[in-house]
């Protein structure tokens, strides 16, 4: 097999299992950058 398909698999499955952590810390960022930024812009991540 090949190596990049062996990762794009990997990196998958990864993803899934880690789609929730994920929401949670670009949710969290996202707040953070709300405090830091004025009301104009709230929507940089």
């Amino acid at each position: 097999m090949n190596i990049h398909k062996i990762c794009y698999m990997v990196g998958n499955i990864f993803l899934i299992r880690s789609k929730k952590d994920f929401i949670i810390v670009v949710f969290e960022r996202y707040m953070k950058n709300l405090n830091r930024t004025s009301i104009n812009s709230p929507f940089i991540l």
